[in-house]
C-alpha cells in the first residue's frame, strides 16, 4: 500500500496560535483486496494540544458512545469501499474525535468514533483509540498511533445481517482550535517550517511502512510579544557559604516558548570546590539523551532537583545531575523531567570565568512546549554546589531569554543581598586575616633525624593567603646532597614532573569554605634554585582532583635560602594561586610534612627554639606568627673535633722578608654536635706582618663584597654533608676600630668574623657564634709570599715553635682544648721539577741562582692540586662531579684537561658544567669525543666540572647491574698559569645504576 495524499491546513498559520487543523490523507493498495491496518502521525514539534483544557471521557462512556459533548476536540470524515452488500460500493462516513482518558503511562489518548449510515441499512460503529506519545528523539514532537483499524464491519440490509468488507480510501481528521472556550490546539512559536509525517501499514503486508509527509510554515513570528519572568534565591545569604539556590524561569499564558536560556550567578558566587567531595558524575550513557527511559544516574551524582509546570500536563519534576566532564563540555548540568510515558532531558553547559570565577549555564534548544514555570534548585549544605558572594551588598544575577519566536534575547535580573551573617550585619573591613602556624618534630633529640611537619591554618571567611616566609629555627637543615636524593631540574619542577628520587615529603591542603572544606593531597620535591640567592628549592605539586572534577595540578615553588648570620632556612614561597580554572581554593589549611628518612638534622643547641613565619593576606597585608620547638639530648651528643695543620712550604720556609703560608683544619666526626667557638693560637714562631694594617678593607665593603684584592689574604674551604661539593671563599683583612685587624670570610651571603688577638705573644683568632651546621671540616689557608699575613723572623727549619692550640666550643655545651705541631716541610727534600705520577715534568732545575730558588722544584713536588670527584648513575646514565683545588702557594689554574674512561660516553649536545667559581662561559669548555679542555681567562684556585647524561658500556652496564664493584681511572693534566703541568689520575666508584 501506499498514502497517495497528505495535506495539512491549519485555519490560520499564525504562529503560537489556536487555529482549526485538518489532516487529509489517501491511500492506494496493491492488491486492492488489502486493507489499511496502522497509521501513525507525527506532528510537528511546537504543535500541540492540551488534553487538561478539556473534560475527558471514560473508557466505558467511549465503549457505550456516551461520551460528554464537551469532551470532543474534533471529527473525522472517512472514505470507504465496500464489497459483500449489495447495491452497495462505496460509503463515506463521519465521526467524532474525543479527549479520553489516558491510560497510565501516557501524556494523553484520543478516542474516534466513526457512525458509518446508508438508506435501508444499518451499519456497525467503528471506534478507534489513538493513544499520544511525546517523541524525545524527535524534538518532543507528538504522535498518535490509531492500531488494528478494522477491514470489515456488520452491515444488516432488511433483517438479514451481513459482513461487508471495508477497504478505506480517503481519512481526513479536523482537530478544533476552542473546546467549550478553552484553548486546545497551539501552534508552533517557531515561523521555520515544520514537517507533519505519516506512516501505514496494511493488513497483508505488515512488514511494509509508507510514508508521506507534509510541511506546515506558520507565520507572524515578530507580532508576538514575550515577557518571560526570573527570579533567583539562596537558602542563605551569609557572605562566603556554601549555599543552596533557587533559579525560575516564568511564561505567562500564549507566551511564545522558551528555546534557550543563559543564566549568569551573581558576581562573586562561585563554585564550592568542596562540593566535589563524595560526588560522582553521570556519564552521557548513563543519562540517554533522546532516550525515554529513565536516567541512570548514580545518586551521589545528584545535585538538585527540578520542576516544570506545563498548562498540558500539569506539574512535572525530576532531577539535576552533574554531568561527567569531556574535552567539549568540562562543566555541565543534566536536567530530567519525569512526565507520562517520557522523559524529558535536558542539557546545561556551565561556562566558568578563569579570572573571576563568574558562573554562566546556557540551556539551548529547549523544546517547543509552553509552560509556565521552569525551576532548578541547587542541594545546599556543607557540600553544596555554590557559595555565597565574599563581599556583602546586592549581588544581581542575570538571565538572557530567547523565544522560539525571535532571535532576539530578551535580558531579565534578580538580586539577592549578601550580609556577614546573613541576617544583615555589615562585613569587616578589612576582612579578618588571623592564620596560625604550628611545627612539630617527630624526634626532638639534638642532631637527630626526624620528620617535620609545617602547619598553616586560615579561618574560615578569612582573607585568603597569598603567601608565607617561614624562618626555621638555626641549625634545623637539610642533607642537600644525601645519598640517592637527586636535585630535580627547574625545568622538570615549572612542568610538575620531577622524579621520585627528589621527593622529601607530602603536602596536605583543605579546602572550600564552611564546615566540610575538601582534603587534596601531594607531594612535596627538593629542586634546584629557582631565584638567586636561594641554595635549593622545594616544589609543592598538590593534584587537584576530588571525585570527576580534575583542574590539574596546583605546582607552588618554594625557595631554600640561608639566612645571614645564623645560617638557619628560610622557606620563601612563591605567591600561592587563589583560584584555579576558576574554582576559589580557598585554603583553609597548608600542611608540609619533610619525612624522607635522613633528610632534616636537628640542632645541636637545646632548649626552646623558635621558628617565625610572615604570612601574607591576599589584600597585601602580612601577618608574625611564632612556632617553638623544644630540642633535648645535648648532654649526650657526642663532641670530638680534630685539629691539624701545615706550617711553610717546600719554598718557604721563612727566615726571609717573605710570609709564611700557614694553613689549619678542624674535622669533625659524623653526628657530633656543631661547632659554635673556635680559638686558634699559633706558634710563637709567627709574628703578625704590620704593614699588612694598609690593607685592610672596611666593614661596609666587606659586607657588600667589594674588597680589593689587596685584602685578601687567605682562603677558607668548608666541607658540610648538607651540600654536594665543598664551600670555599677568601679570607679578607678587615678593619677593627680600635683593635688588630679581624678575619673576615664571606660565606653564603653571610660574614664570619675572626677576631685577632696576642696573646702571651702568640698570635690567636677566635671565631665565635658559628652557625649550628654539621661541618665534616673547616680549613684556613693564610698565604704566603710577598704580601702574606704572617712572617717568621727564623727559618721554620730550626728546632722552635710549630705548636698550634685550639679551644673548640660546640652549641651543646661541649668543650675540647687540643694542642698539635703543625707539619712542616721536608728542609733536606731534592730539588726538580717532579710531577704528581713521580716522573720529570719539566726540565732540570735552574744552573744558576741562589739557595732559595733551587728549592722550588721541592716546593712543587711536595704542593700539588687536590682533585676529588663522583660518579653517580641513574637510570642507565651516569653524572661525573669532580672538583679541583690548587694550594695558595701556587700560582692559580690556567687549564685542566679531563679524558674520560672508554666506558663512559658523553652524550652528543650535553655539555658540561664549569665554574671557577662562577660558571664558565662556554667558549672556555670544550667537549671532542672523550676528552674535555677546560681554559680559565681569571686567576682562581677552584675549578668545579659536572657533566651528566654520561652513557655507559654494556660491560660497565652488566658489572653495575651485578652489584659488581667497579672503580674507573680519570686521568686530569692540570695546568697552572706559570705553565706547570701535573698528571693526576682520578680513581672513582660509581654510584647506584
Amino acid at each position: 500500500m501506499s498514502i497517495s495524499s497528505l495535506t495539512v491546513n491549519p485555519s490560520t498559520p499564525q504562529a503560537n496560535s489556536h487555529p482549526n487543523l485538518t489532516v487529509a490523507m489517501g491511500f492506494q493498495y496493491s492488491p486492492s483486496s488489502d486493507d489499511l491496518k496502522n497509521l501513525t502521525i507525527t506532528l510537528p514539534p511546537g504543535l500541540v494540544g492540551n488534553p487538561r483544557a478539556l473534560p475527558q471521557c471514560s473508557s466505558s462512556q467511549f465503549a457505550a458512545d456516551n461520551c460528554p459533548s464537551q469532551s470532543a476536540v474534533g471529527s473525522t470524515s472517512v472514505r470507504t469501499e465496500v464489497s459483500g452488500v449489495p447495491l452497495v460500493s462505496a460509503l463515506d462516513a463521519s465521526g467524532t474525535v474525543y479527549n479520553l482518558q489516558p491510560q497510565p503511562g501516557e501524556p494523553g489518548r484520543l478516542g474516534v468514533i466513526v457512525r458509518p449510515s446508508f438508506p435501508l441499512a444499518t451499519i456497525d460503529k467503528i471506534f478507534l483509540q489513538a493513544p499520544i506519545v511525546v517523541r524525545p528523539d524527535k524534538d518532543y514532537a507528538l504522535e498518535t498511533t490509531i492500531s488494528n483499524i478494522p477491514r470489515q464491519t456488520r452491515v444488516v440490509v432488511g433483517l438479514v445481517p451481513t459482513t461487508a468488507e471495508i477497504t478505506i480510501t480517503q481519512m481526513s481528521l479536523t482537530l478544533n482550535d476552542q473546546v467549550n472556550g478553552q484553548n486546545f490546539l497551539t501552534m508552533p512559536s517557531s515561523c521555520a517550517t515544520g514537517n507533519l509525517a505519516a506512516q501505514a501499514s496494511s493488513w497483508d503486508q505488515a512488514s511494509v511502512i509508507a510514508t508521506r509527509s507534509a510541511t506546515i510554515t506558520p507565520s507572524g513570528c515578530g507580532s508576538l510579544a514575550f515577557n518571560p519572568g526570573f527570579a533567583f534565591s539562596v537558602q542563605t545569604t551569609r557572605a562566603e557559604t556554601p549555599t543552596g539556590a533557587d533559579v525560575q524561569i516564568t511564561l505567562p499564558a500564549d507566551s511564545p516558548t522558551l528555546k534557550s536560556a543563559v543564566v549568569t550567578l551573581p558576581t562573586g558566587m562561585t563554585i564550592n570546590p568542596a562540593s566535589a567531595d563524595g560526588l560522582t558524575a553521570c556519564t552521557d550513557a548513563q543519562f540517554g539523551v533522546g532516550s525515554n527511559s529513565a536516567p541512570t544516574c548514580p545518586s551521589t551524582s545528584q545535585v538538585g532537583t527540578v520542576q516544570f509546570d506545563t498548562p498540558l500536563l500539569g506539574l512535572l519534576s525530576g532531577s539535576v545531575f552533574f554531568a561527567q566532564p569531556t574535552p567539549s563540555r568540562p562543566w555541565g548540568l543534566f536536567v530530567a523531567i519525569a512526565g507520562p510515558g517520557f522523559y524529558a532531558k535536558l542539557v546545561g553547559n556551565v561556562a566558568i570565568d578563569e579570572q573571576t570565577g563568574r558562573v554562566t549555564t546556557t540551556f539551548d534548544g529547549l523544546p517547543q512546549v509552553p509552560f509556565t514555570s521552569f525551576r532548578l534548585i541547587f542541594n545546599g549544605g556543607d557540600r553544596a554546589l555554590l557559595t555565597t558572594p565574599s563581599s556583602c551588598g546586592a549581588a544581581q544575577a542575570q538571565a538572557q531569554l530567547t523565544p522560539w519566536s525571535s532571535a532576539s534575547a530578551v535580558s531579565r535580573g534578580a538580586s539577592i543581598t549578601v550580609s556577614w551573617d546573613g541576617a544583615g550585619a555589615a562585613c569587616p573591613d578589612p576582612r579578618p586575616f588571623s592564620p596560625g602556624l604550628a611545627l612539630t618534630l617527630s624526634d626532638t633529640s639534638a642532631a637527630a633525624n626526624p620528620a617535620m611537619t609545617l602547619a598553616v591554618t586560615r579561618p574560615d571567611r578569612d582573607q585568603p593567603l597569598r603567601d608565607l616566609r617561614v624562618s626555621l629555627p638555626p641549625g634545623l637543615l637539610g642533607y642537600l646532597a644525601m645519598p640517592g636524593l637527586d636535585l630535580c631540574s627547574n625545568a622538570d619542577a615549572v612542568a610538575g614532573n620531577c622524579p621520585a628520587s627528589s621527593r622529601v615529603g607530602s603536602v596536605t591542603v583543605q579546602s572550600g569554605p564552611g564546615n566540610a572544606p575538601v582534603t587534596l593531597s601531594g607531594s612535596v620535591y627538593l629542586t634546584q634554585p629557582s631565584r638567586p640567592g636561594a641554595i635549593a628549592g622545594l616544589s609543592v605539586v598538590i593534584p587537584a582532583q576530588v571525585g570527576p572534577v580534575d583542574l590539574g595540578r596546583v605546582i607552588v615553588a618554594n625557595a631554600l635560602v640561608l639566612r645571614p648570620g645564623d645560617f638557619g632556612l628560610d622557606v620563601e614561597s612563591d605567591p600561592l594561586p587563589t583560584m584555579l580554572r576558576g574554582i576559589p581554593l580557598a585554603v583553609r589549611s597548608l600542611t608540609i610534612t619533610l619525612d624522607r628518612p635522613g633528610f632534616l638534622r636537628n640542632p645541636t643547641r637545646c632548649g626552646d627554639l623558635q621558628a617565625n613565619a610572615t604570612l601574607g593576606a591576599s589584600d597585601g597585608r602580612t601577618v608574625q606568627r611564632p612556632a617553638s620547638v623544644t630540642i633535648s639530648g645535648c648532654d649526650g651528643l657526642p663532641f670530638a673535633p680534630s685539629l691539624d695543620g701545615t706550617l711553610g712550604s717546600a719554598d718557604n720556609v721563612g727566615g726571609g722578608a717573605l710570609g709564611v703560608p700557614l694553613t689549619t683544619r678542624i674535622t669533625l666526626p659524623a653526628g657530633n654536635a656543631a661547632l659554635r667557638r673556635v680559638r686558634v693560637q699559633l706558634p710563637g714562631s709567627l709574628v703578625p706582618d704590620i704593614t699588612a694594617i694598609s690593607r685592610t678593607c672596611p666593614i661596609a665593603q666587606v659586607t657588600a663584597g667589594t674588597c680589593p684584592d689587596t685584602a685578601k689574604v687567605g682562603t677558607a674551604r668548608v666541607v658540610t654533608p648538607l651540600l654536594a661539593l665543598p664551600l670555599e671563599a677568601p679570607v679578607l683583612l678587615a678593619e677593627n676600630p680600635g683593635g688588630l685587624p679581624r678575619l673576615a670570610v664571606p660565606l653564603l651571603g653571610t660574614v664570619l668574623h675572626g677576631d685577632v688577638s696576642l696573646d702571651g705573644g702568640k698570635i690567636a683568632t677566635t671565631f665565635d657564634n658559628l652557625p649550628d651546621i654539621p661541618l665534616s671540616s673547616f680549613e684556613l689557608a693564610i698565604a704566603g709570599g710577598p704580601n702574606g699575613l704572617l712572617r717568621a723572623p727564623q727559618t721554620i727549619c730550626a728546632p722552635n715553635d710549630a705548636t698550634a692550640a685550639a679551644v673548640l666550643d660546640a652549641h651543646s655545651g661541649g668543650s675540647v682544648a687540643l694542642t698539635r705541631a703543625l707539619t712542616r716541610p721536608d728542609c733536606t727534600a731534592p730539588t726538580g721539577n717532579i710531577g704528581q705520577n713521580g716522573g720529570t715534568q719539566g726540565g732540570p732545575p735552574s744552573a744558576g741562582g741562589s739557595g732559595q730558588a733551587n728549592r722550588g722544584g721541592a716546593r712543587r713536588a711536595a704542593m700539588r692540586p687536590t682533585v676529588r670527584g663522583s660518579l653517580v648513575v641513574r637510570r642507565g646514565l651516569a653524572t661525573l662531579s669532580l672538583s679541583v683545588r690548587q694550594p695558595a702557594s701556587l700560582p692559580a689554574l690556567g687549564r685542566v684537561r679531563i679524558v674520560l674512561p672508554r666506558s663512559l660516553r658523553p652524550t652528543r649536545g650535553v655539555r658540561p658544567v664549569a665554574r671557577a667559581p662562577r660558571r664558565l662561559a662556554a667558549r672556555a669548555v670544550s667537549v671532542r669525543g672523550r676528552t674535555l679542555q677546560i681554559r680559565l681567562s681569571r686567576a682562581t684556585r677552584t675549578l668545579t666540572v659536572k657533566l651528566t647524561r654520561i652513557r655507559l658500556a654494556a660491560k660497565l652496564k652488566r658489572a653495575l647491574a651485578r652489584r659488581k664493584a667497579a672503580t674507573l681511572k680519570v686521568p686530569l693534566t692540570v695546568v697552572d698559569r706559570s705553565g706547570h703541568s701535573w698528571r693526576i689520575t682520578l680513581v672513582v666508584r660509581p654510584r647506584g645504576r
